[in-house]
């Protein structure tokens, strides 16, 4: 709502969509008796490409029902003013999308995972949990007494309170976890080594008490009309999070589309501030106009970022 706070940690949003409705030929005199329409897929309306009018259209009223793109934000609409914070959010295959016609596809809008409207702040961070371990020096395993939910990769950092820390480990400084069950962890220097599965070596095993603290990415996952839409005025961070398989329009092969730009962010002009991207990784995402990971009219401070296989049909495969 207009001038709220919200912070939202650790949540999951998946499948779900904004839309303002099907049409279909005849209105619900026309033979379907759903009145809740399921989200545009496969498994509601046949293969993709279809017409609606050949898959079984949902109900709505015999003509056209568009909103010019006003339809946004799958899974969150912030009005203006907000002031948000997500932390270690997940957003999985949510949508927005309008129908222009009965027997027409469906059209991406905005903001698959999240819409907002002019002057927000949106930061997008990681969520931390800490977890109190002890050290093995002959096998250099970390053991917890409470479960660790994370995988092979992940970012942590160690802290001590009242005494040292297991030799050679620092304060202050990254390491990636190798996961062995959820109470038992190795360490390792670099996330390519953690995948390799080659760990540090543990000399001592410290005394006090000793924390592990593990950073939660936010994933943004298969969402359609983008992933994130931030409209003008907007100040926007985001912090280690993962945008992966993110698409700008809802048929893969679709061309069309009203305002979703980018697969993955689309940031309008006039920013009150650079936007701030840092430790993310954007794979796989697709636009059918510009900046298949990001679009951008501001200015943007990447830093420590992974782009990978990021498509756009027009320019800027990546970044635009």
């Amino acid at each position: 709502q207009k001038g709220s706070d919200p912070k939202i940690i650790n949540c999951s949003f998946e499948g779900n969509y904004a839309r303002p409705g099907y049409v279909y030929q005849g209105g619900r005199e026309g033979g379907n008796e759903n009145d809740y329409p399921q989200p545009f897929g496969r498994d509601t309306v046949g293969p993709w490409g279809l017409r609606w009018i050949q898959t079984g259209a949902r109900v709505g009223r015999d003509g056209y029902l568009i909103t010019y793109g006003r339809t946004a934000g799958g899974a969150f609409y912030f009005e203006e003013g907000a002031n948000v914070t997500l932390e270690g959010c997940v957003f999985d295959e949510n949508q927005a999308y309008e129908v222009r016609y009965y027997d027409d596809p469906a059209v991406a809008t905005r903001g698959g995972a999240i819409y907002s409207d002019p002057n927000v702040v949106l930061n997008i961070m990681p969520y931390t949990i800490s977890r109190q371990f002890t050290a093995d020096a002959g096998s250099n395993i970390l053991a917890f007494s409470q479960a660790v939910n994370s995988q092979t990769g992940t970012p942590v950092r160690v802290t001590n309170t009242g005494g040292a820390l297991p030799a050679p480990l620092l304060e202050n400084r990254d390491y990636y976890l190798i996961i062995l069950n959820g109470y038992q962890v190795r360490l390792a220097a670099t996330e390519a080594d953690a995948f390799a599965g080659l760990f540090i070596d543990i000399t001592s095993i410290g005394t006090g008490t000793h924390c592990l603290n593990i950073s939660l990415y936010s994933e943004f996952t298969g969402n359609m009309a983008g992933a994130v839409y931030v409209s003008r005025g907007a100040e926007l961070t985001v912090e280690r999070a993962q945008f992966i398989n993110n698409n700008s329009t809802i048929l893969p092969d679709d061309t069309a589309g009203l305002f979703a730009i980018s697969g993955g962010i689309t940031i309008v002009q006039d920013a009150n501030c650079p936007a701030k991207i840092s430790h993310c990784e954007f794979a796989g995402n697709r636009s059918h106009v510009a900046g298949g990971a990001v679009w951008t009219a501001s200015d943007v401070d990447f830093h420590d970022c992974i782009m990978n296989g990021n498509v756009s049909l027009g320019h800027g495969g990546a970044v635009y």
